[in-house]
């Protein structure tokens, strides 16, 4: 009995070690976290990040690119926030006090596309995408607006929650 359980623990153990489980941080290049989020900086303002919220369970995601209108959609958001302080909230548990957001566009036009690069596997439930943004309109709530031709998420890690 102690070897059978001296088995079974060393089997488990090793299966998520094997040739298909890979270090999700090995090859990554943008930011992202949960189920699924991802954003970058947006460099025409300061303290700005440009990102898109997606409800991964509401949408079909293959290992190519899938392409979903922003406008009325309720699985997918886009926005572009300005932060009063040097940092962001985005998937860390680390406070910024005093931390505000001091303006907020969000999608009323556009389409992002997504693909999955490496789906959930039996050694972990992250998951890493693609995601493109394209001729997406933001809009604040005074009406003013930011056009946004084009931002590439790329190898993103996602799917995991931060704690």
């Amino acid at each position: 009995m102690k070897y059978f359980f001296l088995t079974l623990c060393l089997a488990a153990l090793t299966s998520c070690f094997g040739p298909d489980c890979v270090d999700p941080d090995s090859d990554l290049i943008d930011r992202g976290c949960g189920n699924l989020f991802t954003y970058k900086t947006y460099d025409a303002l300061d303290n700005t990040y440009i990102w898109v919220r997606a409800d991964r369970d509401a949408l079909t995601l293959t290992e190519d690119f899938t392409t979903f209108d922003l406008k009325d959609n309720m699985a997918i958001t886009a926005g572009i926030e300005t932060f009063l302080l040097d940092g962001h909230p985005f998937c860390t548990d680390v406070v910024i006090v005093g931390q505000t957001t001091t303006a907020l566009w969000t999608a009323i036009e556009g389409t992002v596309s997504i693909r999955v690069v490496r789906p959930p596997n039996d050694c972990t439930e992250t998951y890493v995408v693609d995601v493109i943004l394209q001729n997406a309109v933001f809009e604040d709530a005074k009406g003013d607006q930011i056009l946004v031709d084009e931002v590439r998420y790329e190898r993103v890690w996602v799917n995991f929650l931060i704690g």
